[in-house]
């Protein structure tokens, strides 16, 4: 075995002395790439190819590098440009995409030896493997030369934009669902049915169908609304027609996994599943137009159903579930109730514990240890801590009317209908709840009252939304970082 470094070896990982974890994550590399230890010079060296293959350039650099972690940290910032300058730009781009989407960042590179030459990469690869193969297609000659590498930060700017059927221009046009991502694909379900599988990449449509007419069912009053939800490899989708209540759908290819049977004259509402474990079932909990519903997520066997029913058949909050009882809410009759779920032979009982005058419609809510913070629509049109165990009201906050919100580190971000955007901090008890800052969204309305759309945090950043506009903040420091 040849002690030198050869265009098909490379010199594998040594042990960095780094922490245990990192010891073993460089182990499992080594062993993957099938490392030896050269008979001469006692280095590990394995076969360039399969190193490649796998994409581990160097585990080593990529778990301990102190000057690398920098570099992600200075990204993590908010810087618009980071220039790398090494031997080998690989590991860098290894280190990068484990912190943000290959589609996020243009790729600028420079040969810095031989005879200048510069290119923009845009096939935007996938791997260290991948960009390796597009340099090479490049610069195959020069594959020793030595390269700088720019990552452009294209934040805020649209990627691709794909159409999805038809907008919304009945009653409260505009957005419906949210997308749902898994394993580099995006799915989406339009306002009449139209569910769309787009690759994330370039957002080409892999697949697409009508909820609607494979489950023989009729669109809703203001139109479905449905975030989908991701279960392995299932996706599911709540159709509410004569040949399914609910259904499970391989998310690769769209066929039909399972069903529920349908519940009387039940039809779909605008409320989104959720997925927990319940003795020792795995539990879907859903909305139809006039019941709270309990699903087995691997069969669709209707668990238990409770009554939730409202004039205009339109169940709109998300059910919410912690310590062995799930919560529903609608307003004008039922309100906000909680059950405790009991199993038994034939499967699980919900049995009714308490009732709250809370009459929550678009956003929800959360539950925070033991105690659930909602918000009213109609007769308690502000914010209430309610006690998960009784039902008995904590606390209320009238600052603010009726919103979504969302926490992160004993902090909840709030977005109410009027484009208040506040930041509310967890006191010890009894205090509770105390808003630490607010302000309104920077739109050009005159009046906000229909700013329903919930707010994301990824990575440190609160993403925002009214309508057409969407506004990035960044919460780490405090400053908006784009619109």
């Amino acid at each position: 075995m040849a002690t030198s470094r050869s265009r098909s070896r490379r010199r594998a990982p040594a042990s960095s002395g780094g922490s245990p974890t990192a010891q073993q994550d460089e182990a499992d590399i080594v062993a993957e790439v099938g490392a030896e230890h050269d008979e001469e010079s006692g280095e590990l060296v394995a076969d360039e190819a399969k190193i490649r293959e796998v994409g581990a350039i160097d585990a080593s650099t990529v778990i301990e590098n102190e000057r690398l972690q920098a570099i992600v940290n200075r990204k993590k910032a908010g810087e618009k440009k980071v220039i790398f300058n090494a031997d080998d730009l690989l590991t860098e781009y290894e280190t990068l995409i484990k912190v943000w989407p290959v589609n996020t960042f243009d790729i600028s590179v420079k040969r810095l030896t031989g005879s200048a030459l510069e290119h923009v990469i845009t096939s935007r690869p996938r791997t260290g493997a991948e960009l390796y193969n597009t340099l090479m297609a490049m610069h195959g000659q020069f594959e020793e030369a030595k390269y700088a590498i720019k990552f452009f930060d294209t934040a805020g700017k649209p990627i691709w934009r794909v159409k999805n059927g038809k907008s919304w221009t009945g009653s409260f046009p505009g957005a419906r669902a949210c997308c749902a991502f898994s394993q580099g694909r995006i799915y989406h379900l339009n306002a009449h049915g139209r569910l769309a599988c787009l690759d994330a990449t370039d957002g080409k449509e892999l697949w697409a169908f009508n909820i609607l007419e494979r489950f023989d069912a009729k669109n809703i009053l203001w139109a479905l609304s449905e975030c989908l939800l991701i279960d392995g490899q299932r996706l599911i989708v709540s159709p509410g027609g004569k040949k399914a209540l609910v259904a499970a759908l391989d998310k690769q290819t769209g066929k039909t996994v399972w069903t529920t049977d349908p519940l009387g004259d039940d039809h779909a509402a605008h409320a989104s599943p959720i997925l927990f474990r319940h003795a020792s079932r795995r539990v879907l909990a859903q909305c139809s137009s006039a019941h709270g519903l309990g699903i087995d997520a691997n069969s669709g066997e209707l668990l238990w159903s409770v009554p939730l029913a409202n004039r205009f058949g339109t169940n709109i909050s998300t059910p919410i579930y912690g310590w062995g009882q799930v919560f529903y809410v609608t307003p004008y009759t039922a309100l906000g109730r909680a059950y405790r779920l009991v199993a038994n032979d034939q499967g699980i009982d919900a049995r009714h514990l308490w009732t709250h005058p809370i009459d929550t419609v678009t956003g929800s809510g959360l539950l925070i240890g033991r105690t659930l913070f909602a918000s009213g629509y109609n007769k308690l049109k502000w914010w209430s801590l309610i006690d998960w165990q009784s039902g008995q009201t904590k606390q209320e906050i009238k600052d603010l009317s009726t919103g979504a919100a969302i926490m992160a580190d004993s902090r909840v971000y709030l977005l109410d209908e009027r484009g208040n955007v506040a930041l509310l901090k967890l006191e010890p008890p009894p205090d509770g709840m105390e808003i630490v800052s607010r302000f309104r969204l920077p739109t050009d309305r005159k009046r906000v009252k229909d700013a329903w759309a919930h707010p994301v945090l990824c990575d440190g950043r609160l993403y925002i939304r009214y309508h057409d506009k969407l506004w990035c903040y960044d919460v780490k420091r405090g400053g908006r970082s784009s619109r």
